[in-house]
C-alpha cells in the first residue's frame, strides 16, 4: 500500500498506521537546517538524509533531493527492543537535526527549541499488525510506504528535483518491480 497523508488525518487513518507500530508525531515539520529557500515548512531532503540500506536502497538509492511542502512526521510506536518480531520499520527521510513541529501553520521557527530529526517518509514491512498472528501458510509480507505529504507528489511538485523518483521508486519497491523507475 501506498499511503501518501497531511498533518492530522482521520483517526482512522491514524488506527491505521498504530496498528503497525506507527505513530503520526502532532503538528508539521520545520527544518531550519535544509528547507526550500524562504519555506521551512518545506524540508528539502539532501543525499545523506535518505535511507540506502537493504531493503529500502530500492526507494533511495538513486534519489539525490526531495521535499515536502507542509509535512507531517512519523515515529514508532515501540522502542527497537521492544518492537514485534512481526514488524519491521524503515524510515525513509529523515530531516536535519534543525527541525522541530509546530501546530501553527504560519510558524517558520521553533520557538520551544524542540529540535530533532523527524521522518517524513517511513517504509513497513511484516508478516502481522499489533496482536495479529502471522499466516505461515503464506509466502509474503505486507508492505506500505507512507509519506507525511500530499503535496509533494501533486502536478506542481512532482517534477521537481527527485520527487518524481521517490514515489516511482516506492511504488516499484511494493510491487517488487524494482528496475522501472530512476
Amino acid at each position: 500500500m501506498l499511503l501518501l497523508l497531511e498533518p492530522d488525518p482521520p483517526q482512522t487513518y491514524k488506527d491505521l498506521l498504530a496498528s503497525w507500530a506507527v505513530d503520526l508525531e502532532e503538528g508539521v515539520v520545520v527544518d531550519l537546517g535544509s528547507s526550500l529557500s524562504g519555506q521551512p515548512q518545506s524540508p528539502l531532503i539532501q543525499r545523506a538524509q535518505y535511507n540506502t540500506n537493504e531493503p529500502v536502497s530500492a526507494i533511495t538509492s538513486l534519489v539525490e533531493q526531495s521535499y515536502f511542502p507542509g509535512t507531517a512526521s512519523f515515529v514508532p510506536s515501540f522502542p527497537p527492543e521492544e518492537m514485534p518480531a512481526t514488524i519491521t520499520q524503515f524510515p525513509l527521510t529523515l530531516t536535519t537535526g534543525l527541525s522541530c513541529l509546530t501546530l501553527d501553520v504560519n510558524v517558520t521557527d521553533c520557538p520551544d527549541r524542540d529540535f530533532g530529526t523527524r521522518v517524513p517518509a517511513l517504509a513497513v514491512q511484516g508478516v502481522a499488525p499489533l496482536g495479529g498472528k502471522p499466516n505461515l501458510e503464506v509466502a509474503y509480507t505486507s508492505k506500505f510506504v507512507v509519506f507525511g505529504d500530499v503535496d509533494f507528489a501533486t502536478n506542481f511538485h512532482i517534477n521537481s528535483v527527485g520527487n518524481r523518483d521517490l514515489v516511482l521508486n516506492s511504488v516499484n519497491w511494493l510491487t517488487e518491480d524494482f528496475t522501472l523507475a530512476s
